[in-house]
């Protein structure tokens, strides 16, 4: 009599051992099935696609830290989650508060697995109790929260966890098997910055000086940097003050002045449209649904809400002015901007007035002949 024994690996659940005996002369088969069930697997990992970036100060819901979640054989159970921060508080006058608040771990598309948590008192621990169950397969998921007054511009914030010793009471859905999360060593997300609201403003060298006749419509006689590729938070702003100089000429041989985005379309339209007088530093341009002056730096949201308009932070936006020149006009004329104009940029979420590095310049010199 001879015995084989097969296994069989059936959608990477169970594998089925079996025994079948074959006697001599006569066959007989004896199938006595035995069932093996394989643990499930769940493996962290960095999540590559959430990058490096400027966070907020004061602002709820910032990205503190990404990671993936491999899930094999059946979904796993996580009692306990600890995530471990770089630093607990930030750099400023008050080192004793609790500087990361209102903390929640979130699927990419907002919904919330866990918290809100604040981070250990004098110990740079977030720890998250709720349980949460993590399907088969891959799931992405974000450290949410708000950065504290005490950090300052510049404070770098980075998430790590040690799954094998931070996940605790890890259990498969069904079969109640303990899982041993991995990997045993720290996984770290990617590094924020800490920044406030911010914004470089320069001149472009483009167009270049030239010569024009008149009339011409909607001409370029500048083209305006604004970078805020250092500012934690997108920016709002309701006017902008720009230098023009008048060399030669009559100044109101300018008319209809409009500023356009990188897309040409008008930000300036109706009441906002600049017919300039004379030469000044601080021609003061009104973006459409300017609500008026801002008296307080900080202000709610919603006083902000739908007006002005905005700079997204982490870009380099590029605004165009250009004006008419009327018929029979000549002279010698520049856009630019004067570097103590000191005007107004306010963070969208924050309502705190924005850091503004002015670069000055005349612009380029356009010659006007009739």
């Amino acid at each position: 009599m001879k015995t084989f024994i097969y296994y069989l690996l059936l959608a990477g659940i169970l594998v089925i051992a079996l025994p079948i005996i074959v006697k001599a002369g006569n066959t007989s088969v004896s199938l006595r099935p035995i069932l093996v069930p394989q643990r499930p697997t769940l493996r962290v990992t960095r999540d590559y696609r959430l990058p490096s970036q400027n966070i907020a100060i004061d602002v709820p819901n910032q990205p503190l830290g990404g990671f993936v979640i491999d899930v094999t054989r059946e979904p796993v159970v996580v009692q306990k989650t600890v995530f471990r921060m770089n630093r607990w508080a930030g750099s400023g006058d008050d080192t004793s508060d609790r500087d990361i608040t209102d903390v929640t771990l979130q699927l990419k598309d907002g919904t919330i697995l866990a918290g809100p948590v604040s981070i250990d008192v004098s110990s740079p621990v977030l720890t998250f109790s709720d349980s949460i169950i993590y399907p088969i397969g891959t799931t992405e998921v974000v450290i949410r929260g708000k950065l504290g007054i005490d950090y300052i511009n510049g404070d770098l914030i980075a998430a790590s966890t040690t799954p094998k010793v931070d996940w605790k009471n890890v259990v498969g859905q069904y079969s109640g098997n303990i899982v041993i999360p991995e990997p045993g060593y720290p996984v770290t997300g990617p590094i924020m910055t800490a920044r406030v609201p911010a914004v470089s403003i320069g001149v472009s060298s483009n167009p270049p000086p030239q010569i024009v006749q008149a009339p011409r419509e909607q001409f370029v006689f500048a083209n305006y940097s604004f970078d805020t590729t250092q500012s934690g938070e997108d920016l709002r702003v309701l006017s902008w003050p720009f230098k023009y100089t008048v060399q030669e000429g009559d100044p109101k041989n300018l008319r209809r002045c409009k500023l356009y985005d990188d897309r040409d379309n008008v930000l300036t339209t109706g009441a906002n449209v600049v017919d300039p007088i004379e030469g000044s530093p601080s021609i003061v341009f009104r973006f459409d649904n300017y609500l008026g002056p801002i008296l307080n730096s900080r202000l709610s949201t919603n006083a902000i809400n739908d007006s002005g308009y905005v700079f997204k932070k982490n870009s380099v936006i590029f605004l165009t002015l250009k004006c008419d020149i009327i018929a029979g006009a000549s002279g010698k004329y520049a856009w630019g901007y004067d570097e103590i104009s000191n005007p107004l940029a306010i963070g969208v979420d924050s309502g705190n007035s924005a850091t503004i590095v002015e670069n000055g310049r005349m612009g380029q010199v356009i010659t006007v002949i009739p």
